[in-house]
């Protein structure tokens, strides 16, 4: 009998202490007792601002609500476990803008005002609306499991997510624990990212696309520094604006990422991508004091088919005027610089070739033709000139006009670009 009066004395006072405690009102259709210490909720809504400039509504289908019994005999009523079941959460004036973004960090809401919790979740939905995108971002919670301790303290759990933007739609796993000013270790899997969905935010190519498949793991002290292993495969990837164009071809790329909450900079570290086309390793930074974010980056590519490539990146006149072979070292490597706006970064590319057999025959008689062995061979490009530079070596060479009746043999030297 004590524990039913405590029971029904817990449907007014457990709502006024949820009302106190988390600053908001709400209403809900029905509350109900289920055995010694559970209450049944259905048709609850409520809305709280959260933030500056945001709006957060809540409606629920239903709530099991399992009191702690310790508790209910002292006198409390402190929440042990609650199932959730049909909640869509609404959140309006979200923005995507880093200074809007700072502001809405004084929120009204802390984990600080929650007790021990443990809540688990089925058919749940988050809507955001942001400023900048003309549709909103639904995240759907087919299944979350959540628990954390009192007064802020570790915060763990389980979320199986499906996230749709328009026509695209991501898969995403997450798992881990946050104890909030101290630690963070968590795993994030997302399957079937669309490249394409990155360009309203940074530069990308025309044309390119494909499909990203990443796990993250990250760990660390968020206030202080992270880490992340990244392990990432590109499937579908295209993009024809290569002197070979790339189609329906996979990359996977890894990678050790430190992030510095202090300077705001991402930090890429031993990062490796390997494709059908190029291996490429990396390193680098973003740092994102500056805005839009600034770029430096060091990349060398190897394994890459010059002999293709090269042919392809010189004028057509020259294949209207005879054939041209080439026959490069399979060492050539090439290094790409990147710095600069993340909206509109500067290239620098420098490729360097060991040896190579180069050889010209002309269409028309009265062009001369040649061979020549190059010791050597060194071109820079950058996309500001977007002109070619650099110097070619000949160790030897031979050149034949049978218009003028002459020839040249032996020849060496240095050629500037």
């Amino acid at each position: 009998m004590f524990l039913k009066y405590r029971i029904e004395h817990a449907r007014s006072f457990s709502i006024n202490t949820v009302k106190a405690r988390l600053g908001l009102d709400f209403t809900f259709e029905a509350l109900h007792t289920k055995g010694l210490r559970s209450l049944h909720i259905t048709g609850v809504h409520a809305s709280m601002p959260f933030g500056a400039q945001t709006q957060a509504v809540l409606d629920l289908d239903s709530c099991q609500v399992h009191l702690s019994l310790v508790d209910l005999l002292r006198g409390r009523f402190i929440a042990a476990e609650i199932a959730v079941n049909g909640a869509r959460l609404k959140l309006d004036g979200l923005s995507l803008s880093p200074s809007d973004t700072d502001k809405n960090k004084n929120t009204l809401f802390s984990l600080d005002m929650l007790p021990s919790f443990s809540v688990v979740g089925e058919r749940c939905a988050v809507e955001l609306h942001f400023d900048r995108l003309d549709a909103p971002v639904i995240v759907e919670l087919p299944a979350f499991e959540l628990s954390g301790q009192s007064g802020g303290g570790l915060l763990s759990g389980q979320i199986q997510a499906l996230v749709r933007h328009k026509t695209e739609e991501v898969a995403l796993q997450l798992t881990g624990h946050y104890n909030p000013g101290s630690s963070l270790d968590a795993e994030v899997n997302l399957k079937n990212f669309d490249i394409a969905s990155l360009r309203p935010h940074i530069s990308l190519p025309d044309g390119l696309t494909g499909l990203i498949n990443c796990t993250i793991h990250a760990w660390g002290n968020p206030s202080q520094m992270l880490l992340a292993e990244t392990s990432l495969l590109v499937e579908g990837l295209s993009y024809e604006g290569l002197p070979i164009p790339i189609k329906n071809e996979e990359a996977a790329l890894n990678a050790l990422l430190q992030w510095d909450p202090t300077h705001q900079k991402l930090s890429v570290r031993d990062a490796s991508l390997r494709s059908k086309l190029a291996g490429i390793d990396a390193k680098g930074s973003i740092d994102f004091q500056h805005s839009p974010p600034l770029l430096d980056f060091d990349v060398h590519a190897f394994d890459v088919p010059v002999q293709d490539v090269l042919p392809e990146l010189l004028p057509p006149s020259i294949q209207e005027i005879g054939d041209l072979k080439l026959a490069l070292d399979s060492n050539a490597r090439i290094s790409l610089a990147v710095s600069g706006s993340l909206q509109q970064p500067s290239l620098k590319a420098d490729i360097r070739v060991p040896t190579a057999e180069l050889s010209f025959n002309p269409k028309d008689s009265n062009f001369p033709k040649g061979e020549l062995t190059l010791s050597g061979a060194t071109v820079t490009w950058d996309n500001i000139s977007a002109k070619p530079t650099g110097s070619v070596t000949i160790a030897k060479g031979e050149i034949i006009s049978k218009a003028y009746n002459m020839s040249a043999q032996g020849l060496a030297g240095t050629l500037l670009l």
